[in-house]
C-alpha cells in the first residue's frame, strides 16, 4: 500500500521515495561482505587468500563510496527538508489552521519524530567521519604504522 502510494499518486513527494523504499539500504551489501569477512574463523582465510583480501578491499571501498554518496551526499537534502517540516509542524503557530486540526498529542509525536530524525542524522554524521577517518588511514598510513611495518620486516 505505502509503495503503490508513493509511487503513484501526486502527493508531490515522489523525490523522497527511493529514499524512503530502501536506497540507503544499498550500501549495506559490502557492509555485510566485511562483516562476514571479520568472523573470527574467517580472518586466517582472508590472510592466506589473495583474492579474499582484494574482496575484502572492495567491499570496503565500495561500502564507503556507497555510503558517503547516498547517505550523506543524497541524503542531507532529504533529511533538511523532513527535519525542517517536521519541526515547523510541531513547533510553529499556524495561523491558517484550526487549533482542532492538530491538537496537542499529534504535535508531541511529530516533536518526537523530529528528535528522533535530528539523532539518527547526527548518528549518520557520525559513521561517515568514521569512515573518513578510516579512508584516510587506507590511504594515508601514519609514520608510525610505516615505523611498525618495517620493524615487522626486520
Amino acid at each position: 500500500i505505502t509503495t503503490s502510494l508513493s509511487a503513484y499518486s501526486n502527493f508531490g513527494n515522489r523525490i523522497h521515495v527511493p529514499f524512503f523504499l530502501g536506497m540507503y539500504e544499498v550500501s549495506t551489501v559490502p557492509l555485510a561482505i566485511m562483516n562476514y569477512l571479520k568472523v573470527k574463523g574467517h580472518r586466517e582465510w582472508v590472510e592466506q587468500s589473495s583474492v579474499l583480501r582484494a574482496v575484502r578491499d572492495i567491499s570496503q571501498l565500495s561500502f564507503a563510496v556507497l555510503f558517503l554518496g547516498i547517505r550523506i551526499v543524497l541524503g542531507t537534502p532529504h533529511i533538511y527538508c523532513i527535519a525542517s517540516a517536521s519541526f515547523h509542524a510541531a513547533f510553529t503557530k499556524m495561523d491558517n489552521v484550526d487549533a482542532d486540526v492538530l491538537p496537542l498529542v499529534g504535535r508531541m509525536w511529530i516533536a518526537f519524530v523530529f528528535m528522533g530524525h535530528i539523532g539518527l542524522a547526527m548518528l549518520q554524521y557520525y559513521w561517515a567521519f568514521l569512515i573518513v577517518k578510516g579512508l584516510a588511514k587506507m590511504f594515508m598510513p601514519s609514520s608510525k604504522s610505516k615505523k611498525e611495518e618495517e620493524k615487522k620486516k626486520n
